[in-house]
């Protein structure tokens, strides 16, 4: 009886592949194959059949460097991890659209090649055993240091997605590494095996509390959703033990946020309609949920668990061409994108100097926040220049809001202002880009952030500490109250734009909540629109039944905080009324501008150029 091969510790440059052998009298050749490691590409491209030596065997793997490879900036990278008895390239030809969306977001794309045994090929997600010598986290930690000394990698941003069998290895290198992966996600797998013997054995818990993505289709008929004997006779897990393992490696408490999407398409081939049962019709519809249970309010900071039912998907890794209503090549980038390792060794923040625009990534509390950058043509080093932080509406990004408003920065760029625009997190909640702007339920600390932002801006930057402002739109500019209000020391003057005071408590739909008083006197420039149905200026429902505060309200707020006394100076001109409050603690001010005909929208232009003036604004103030 034959026995599977293995490989021989290497000698002279070569691996002797031997063939042990129960039967007598029987010849076998030896085959000699050098060890030798293929050069790691540097130019975008596809690159298949790479080999690298680890254990004295010569592994492979498949490489996909973006074509912005060139660009100079560290690119992530992401350990695309094959299912059994697939193959590197399997795989990548099942997922076309993994390759598409990763050329598009700049990510260094890797499939590596599991090894064969007895079982056909896959990955060895336990310890190396004599009788399985093969260390595949051992491999794959020493594939990324091959690529990295060739390619310009972003050690903060490595990520690890498998399906299948390569999910289970996902499970694993959270379970034996640290300080490597920033997310993980495991498709259509599970975290325990019975490797044989009959009784499920589980994966170690993670070593550290790590974002991660777990899905699962209810038929699947490989990996059965509710646990229990496989199509192949195998016992598996139920699919939420896994989930279990992660919210309890992540310190999460609490229920999750659940969301369901109802989905009608077209039945496709490809996948399951139910164990066992005949496929239907090609082009009969098919109504499939797609079911999110996402832990990460209560979870160790920067660590988030997301679970996705899908009730049709089958055993597969889907993609929208599959018609069950689920992207996941698109969905684990993005979940990937978001998350960051600021714990690594090369996690300092390079900052561009010179003058121009440009956009780079910040780890902060392990989340990745893109962040637009102006420095203005005049910009000298010698002389300490304003900063002005400009965060944009809730559902927004820095691209959507830049590309409404050239206005604003050619506004900050004449008068020698540094521009900043960073990007609000996705909210579990709405699944927008959304601000903290409250003590609570919030993911993320953006007062933390702005502060540790602005540290490392002062670094790299000559910026004027005295000349620091804020503004912001509807989120944004509510952001703008809550950081003037609970964060002293940072801000001369806010100046926010179709937003309130105050916030909805226990929900959206709630009686709205008075923030705490200001620790601080700051000037403040509230600008509110006449016919703004998503903050009414006079207060009460808006547009969606939800409580707003009056602009009025707004104003006796920041009036009270800044200690102003007596009445305001009232003008107005061309459908524009000011309400200014002067006589406020030392050369604060408090003034309220509405433009009548204002929607919910940043004005661009006549008669109020939120532009020009909200600029004009912050520059009258120091502190």
């Amino acid at each position: 009886m034959l026995t599977p091969p293995l490989a021989a510790p290497p000698s002279n440059s070569v691996m002797t592949w031997t063939t042990p052998t129960s039967l007598p009298h029987h010849f076998f050749q030896l085959i000699v194959r050098p060890l030798v490691d293929s050069a790691v590409p540097t130019n975008g491209g596809i690159y298949p059949a790479r080999t690298l030596v680890h254990g004295g065997i010569a592994r492979s793997y498949r490489l996909n460097i973006p074509l912005s490879i060139t660009n100079g900036q560290p690119a992530p990278l992401m350990l695309a991890l094959h299912g059994h008895n697939m193959t590197a390239d399997s795989f990548a030809g099942n997922t076309p659209a993994l390759a598409t969306y990763a050329n598009e977001a700049g990510v260094i794309l890797v499939y590596p090649n599991g090894t064969d045994d007895a079982n056909g090929t896959g990955w060895n997600i336990l310890p190396p055993t004599p009788e399985n010598p093969v260390d595949d986290v051992g491999f794959l930690l020493a594939l990324i240091d091959e690529l990295d000394e060739s390619l310009n990698i972003d050690r903060k941003r490595i990520y690890a997605g498998g399906f299948s069998n390569g999910g289970q290895m996902c499970h694993r290198l959270a379970a034996t590494t640290t300080n490597v992966f920033a997310a993980y996600a495991a498709i259509g797998s599970a975290v325990a095996s019975t490797f044989g013997t009959g009784a499920l054995v589980y994966q170690d818990p993670p070593l550290q509390p790590s974002p991660v993505m777990i899905v699962n289709a209810t038929n699947d008929c490989k990996r059965p959703f509710w646990g229990g004997v496989n199509d192949e006779g195998t016992l598996q897990p139920a699919a939420r033990d896994s989930v279990t393992h992660w919210t309890n490696g992540n310190a999460c408490v609490g229920a999750p946020i659940l969301s369901t999407n109802v989905v009608v398409t077209n039945h496709i081939n490809r996948v399951f309609a139910s164990c066992g049962a005949p496929y239907p019709p090609f082009n009969a519809p098919k109504t499939n949920l797609v079911i999110r249970e996402h832990y990460q309010l209560g979870c160790a900071p920067g660590a988030e668990v997301q679970f996705i039912t899908l009730t049709d998907g089958g055993h597969a890794w889907v993609e929208a061409a599959d018609n069950v209503g689920f992207d996941a090549s698109r969905e684990v980038l993005e979940f990937f994108l978001r998350h960051c390792r600021c714990d690594v060794a090369d996690a300092a923040l390079e900052i561009p100097t010179a003058p121009g625009q440009y956009e780079f990534r910040f780890c902060d509390q392990g989340y990745s926040r893109l962040v637009r950058l102006q420095v203005p043509a005049g910009y000298n080093p010698a002389v300490a220049a304003p900063l002005a932080f400009v965060f944009h509406g809730g559902g927004q990004t820095v691209a959507s809001f830049s590309a409404l408003h050239p206005g604003l920065f050619a506004k900050a760029n004449a008068e020698n202002m540094l521009l900043v625009l960073p990007q609000a997190t996705i909210h579990p909640q709405t699944r927008d880009t959304l601000w903290g702007d409250r003590p609570f339920d919030v993911v993320v600390d953006d007062r933390s952030f702005f502060t540790n932002l602005l540290e490392h801006l002062d670094a790299a930057l000559n910026v004027d500490r005295l000349r620091v402002y804020g503004t912001g739109f509807s989120s944004g500019g509510e952001f703008c109250n809550w950081l003037a209000a609970t964060t002293p020391g940072y801000l001369a003057a806010i100046a926010p734009v179709c937003a309130q005071t105050g916030w909805n408590e226990p929900d959206a739909s709630g009686p709205i909540v008075v923030p705490p008083a200001p620790l601080e006197p700051i000037a403040v420039l509230m600008v509110r629109g006449g016919l703004d149905p998503k903050r009414p200026f006079n207060g009460g429902l808006n547009i969606d039944g939800v409580q707003c505060h009056s602009a009025n309200d707004d104003v006796a707020y920041w009036t009270s905080g800044n200690l102003c006394a007596g009445a305001p100076v009232v003008t107005s001109a061309a459908g524009v009324m000011r309400w200014q409050y002067a006589a406020c603690a030392g050369t604060t001010e408090t003034t309220l501008v509405r433009v009548d005909a204002l929607g919910h929208a940043w004005p661009d232009g006549p008669p109020f150029n939120a532009n020009v003036q909200v600029i004009d604004f912050l520059l009258s103030h120091s502190r």
